[in-house]
């Protein structure tokens, strides 16, 4: 597990010695920690983690032109699966988060007092305020974690930042425990951290999937609906062999985050179903046994009998087209979907239900593409199951309406993707 800590140069002394003394003086088989800071602190933390384990900006703006250049060339040097920001620094603080969540990755912030009443008072007011409203716009951001020193600090920022605490499912307060010296402690202490850790990937487990783990569950999302509604999967085109050899090299770690991601879509057994067909038995795994920050999870499913929205366009169509009943199921089914795609609903058990319908059923095409003309729904109709092609390896002479274009492709993906989903 890669952290990567950002300290800004406004740091008080006490905070610097407390990172020294104790998150960095354990590095574990679990953990590795690399720190991010400005040419000033440079020498001081290297000469107590390592010099290969530090790095800076080239300028103290760091919001200036080719910070975030710099800022992505550390996270890929050092591999980082979480961002800890440790107290505030403005627009420091502020420019990180938005970088990191950008990239999907999840952040961590340790406030160190920072936010309580005596320290406030301490400061100017205009200071006082600035720094509020860049807490404020920190915990807006989704995977944001607030690690506090001690629970009366918990319960101040429960207090000040309630609102943004309840406005995003993933955000949650954790709290450190205080070091005492020995080493008994910094045992304790890394165990500690260790959990805190592994709970944020835990429950954001899309956030830290490769391009392999998103095609692996692809292809067990197709091969297990298939499996699971019984029908032939070797009339189907799937890159069986490809799945395979990709899963026989798939990491413990990453193999979890697939679970975990499967389980928030609903769509567990299935995947578990098509390793097992391929590879054996997954081994027990209980996703509700996982130690995790508040998961917001949907269950919405995929109507056929009648619209999740009333549309006199759908009444109308039903009317004329009263004698195609897959056609008017189909339709009702991609009318549904697009409601949840609006509302930022849907699920990939939504698109393994369009997919199996798509795949098996029989349709007049021809009709189909009128009606869905006349739904007005016809271009996101072309978007969603062309991305079952690329997706789920629906064949394309299953796509009943002309596929979409590489560039209308790319913004039905960047939608779900804002869904956790693709």
């Amino acid at each position: 597990m890669n952290i990567l800590h950002c300290i800004p140069r406004s740091d008080s002394g006490s905070i610097r010695q407390t990172l020294l003394d104790d998150l960095f003086s354990f590095n574990t088989q679990d953990l590795s920690n690399y720190v991010l800071t400005d040419k000033l602190q440079q020498s001081e933390f290297a000469a107590r983690v390592g010099t290969d384990k530090v790095y800076c900006f080239s300028s103290s703006r760091i919001w200036a032109r080719g910070g975030k250049k710099q800022f992505r060339h550390v996270v890929a040097a050092t591999s980082a699966e979480i961002i800890h920001i440790h107290s505030f620094a403005d627009l420091y603080s502020l420019q990180i988060m938005r970088w990191a969540f950008a990239m999907r990755i999840p952040v961590v912030f340790s406030p160190y007092n920072s936010m309580m009443p005596w320290h406030l008072s301490n400061i100017p007011l205009p200071l006082r305020l600035k720094r509020t409203i860049v807490s404020r716009m920190l915990l807006k951001h989704t995977g944001a974690t607030v690690l506090t020193s001690s629970n009366q600090e918990t319960e101040r920022m429960k207090q000040m930042f309630r609102h943004a605490l309840g406005s995003s499912g993933r955000l949650s307060v954790a709290t450190r425990i205080k070091s005492i010296n020995g080493e008994a402690d910094t045992l304790r202490l890394a165990s500690t951290m260790f959990s805190v850790y592994r709970k944020i990937i835990d429950s954001n487990p899309f956030w830290l999937m490769s391009e392999k783990d998103v095609y692996i569950e692809n292809g067990l999302a197709a091969l297990g609906a298939i499996l699971a509604s019984g029908k032939d999967a070797d009339t189907v085109f799937l890159p069986l062999q490809k799945i395979k050899t990709e899963l026989s090299t798939l990491s413990a770690e990453h193999w979890r985050r697939i679970q975990l991601h499967s389980s928030d879509q609903d769509i567990l057994p299935e995947v578990r179903m098509a390793y097992e067909s391929l590879m054996g038995t997954p081994g027990e795994f209980d996703p509700q046994t996982v130690d995790r920050h508040s998961v917001v999870a949907f269950r919405s499913e995929l109507k056929r009998d009648k619209p999740s929205i009333k549309t006199s366009r759908m009444h109308q169509v039903s009317e004329d087209y009263s004698e195609y009943k897959s056609e008017l199921l189909l339709c009702v089914m991609l009318l549904n979907m697009k409601h949840l795609t609006d509302t930022r609903r849907v699920t990939r058990r939504n698109l393994s239900d369009l997919y199996l319908y798509a795949r098996f059923e029989d349709y007049n095409e021809y009709v189909l593409e009128e009606m869905l003309s006349d739904l007005g729904i016809l271009e996101f109709s072309s978007r969603i199951l062309t991305l079952l092609v690329h997706s789920m390896f629906l064949e394309k002479g299953h796509v009943p309406v002309k596929l979409s274009r590489e560039k209308d492709l790319c913004k039905m993906q960047k939608q779900l993707f804002k869904s956790n989903i693709m």
